[in-house]
């Protein structure tokens, strides 16, 4: 029942958070509604469940064991022949060919954003197009992404903080902290609670050696992190250090 849900979510909503649930199934579920959707999708083409079915394939297999993302490729290039003014079919393309060429990942997103998409849209596409640029070491151009996902964050009613943080991050990463800062400011006030704003929060105390704080920041984190074991590890880590 929860698959069916979230199947026919993912098709009204192809690039929400559905899919993250979805995509938490047990494997063996998982496989046997994938398989069974690609034979749907050959006997009666639609271009929503090919959105969705695309997406699944591009994110449920990040080690690339399998064929997931050759077909995920083929599957949303068929979206694409549907509906070629479909800035979602473009968007998800970029990302099912990102891993193999950027240049086509790029070409994509470019072609998305000038069928003017929604702004919800937009932001993941802008943000997709900051860390591909940053990956290729474009930090001009990672830059300038980063900066109109942001100024598009702030005009949707529900904000999205992990795309901010990506920009946090980078940051971070090309050392400028007090820019980092005052972006992570911002951030933590669309959702003071997140835990992800706190991990983020003690980096940056961490490269500035305040200690004291970073095991506050910690600690709320491993209060607050439920099940992400992602951000467990991270504080953990921070903590020990």
């Amino acid at each position: 029942r929860a698959a069916e849900l979230c199947e026919r979510g993912m098709r009204l909503y192809p690039d929400s958070e559905i899919e993250g649930v979805y995509l938490t199934l047990p494997a063996p579920l998982l496989a046997e509604r994938t398989a069974a959707r690609l034979r749907q999708l050959q006997e009666q083409p639609d271009v929503s469940e090919a959105i969705a079915l695309g997406r699944v394939l591009t994110d449920v297999d990040p080690r690339r064991k399998t064929r997931a993302r050759e077909l995920a490729e083929k599957v949303l290039a068929q979206a694409i022949a549907m509906a070629p003014r479909n800035a979602s079919a473009h968007y998800n393309y970029g990302r099912a060919v990102r891993e193999t060429s950027v240049a086509r990942a790029l070409a994509a997103w470019d072609r998305a954003l000038a069928l003017e998409p929604p702004p919800e849209l937009a932001l993941q596409i802008h943000t997709q197009i900051a860390k591909a640029r940053h990956d290729g070491a474009d930090l001009d151009g990672a830059d300038r992404a980063f900066k109109e996902a942001l100024r598009i964050n702030r005009t949707l009613g529900r904000r999205v903080p992990e795309a901010s943080l990506e920009y946090v991050r980078f940051l971070r990463l090309t050392s400028r902290s007090a820019q980092a800062e005052e972006v992570l400011k911002e951030t933590a006030a669309w959702n003071p609670w997140a835990p992800e704003v706190h991990v983020e929060r003690a980096r940056l105390l961490a490269d500035e050696g305040r200690w004291t704080e970073v095991v506050e920041a910690g600690e709320f984190v491993l209060r607050n992190a439920g099940a992400a074991e992602d951000l467990e590890r991270v504080a953990h880590h921070l903590l020990a250090r």
